[in-house]
C-alpha cells in the first residue's frame, strides 16, 4: 500500500510540471496546488500564472515593480505562514523551491507569447501528518487571486477540492 500511494504522490505532484511543459491551460485569477499526504511529510506544489502574484508576467521594469516581485517572492519563501497544518500534527518546513524563469528563479527557460507562470513547491516534516485534518491556505495573501484548484494525494485517497476567496481552510480527507 505504502508503494501505491508513493507512486501515486509521486504522479499526482509532477503532472503540473508536465502540463506546464505542454502548455497548460493560463487562466488569470486562477491557480493550482497539490498536495500529497505521507506518514512523515506533506509535500505542496503549486502553479499560477505570475499575474495572481505581482500583477503582470514579464520581468519587473520599474523600482515599485521590482518591490512587488521581493515581497511575493518572501511570502512564498515562507511555508510555514502560507500552509498552517494543525499544531498536533507538528509540521515545519524543511524544504522550499521557486521556479520562474522571467524573474531570474529556477533554471528553466523565458516563456514564449507573454504568459509567464510561477512554479513553487514547498516538503512539510511532520510528527504526525494524521493529526493534519485541515490546514489554513494563505495563498489568498495575493489579491489577484479568486480561486485554487486542489488535488490531494492522501493515505485513504484522493480528492478534488476549490477554495475560493475568502475561503482559505482546507480538510485533508478524501
Amino acid at each position: 500500500m505504502k508503494t501505491y500511494f508513493r507512486s501515486a504522490a509521486a504522479l499526482l505532484l509532477a503532472a503540473p510540471l508536465a502540463l506546464l511543459a505542454q502548455g497548460s491551460k493560463h487562466e488569470h485569477g486562477v491557480a493550482s496546488l497539490d498536495i500529497a499526504v505521507d506518514a512523515k511529510r506533506i509535500s505542496v506544489q503549486f502553479d499560477t500564472p505570475l499575474d495572481n502574484l505581482v500583477g503582470f508576467e514579464r520581468a519587473p521594469r520599474t523600482e515599485g515593480e521590482r518591490k512587488r516581485v521581493d515581497e511575493a517572492v518572501a511570502r512564498l519563501k515562507d511555508g510555514d505562514q502560507l500552509f498552517r497544518f494543525d499544531a498536533a500534527a507538528g509540521c515545519k518546513l524543511a524544504s522550499s523551491s521557486l521556479d520562474s524563469p522571467v524573474l531570474g528563479l529556477g533554471s528553466g527557460t523565458q516563456p514564449q507569447g507573454g504568459h509567464a507562470e510561477l512554479h513553487a513547491s514547498w516538503d512539510f516534516d511532520c510528527a504526525d501528518t494524521a493529526k493534519a485534518t485541515q490546514v489554513e491556505v494563505g495563498l489568498f495573501a495575493f489579491k489577484q487571486l479568486k480561486r485554487v484548484n486542489v488535488q490531494l494525494a492522501l493515505p485513504k485517497g484522493q480528492a478534488r477540492r476549490e477554495l475560493k476567496r475568502p475561503n482559505a481552510k482546507l480538510a485533508l480527507a478524501p
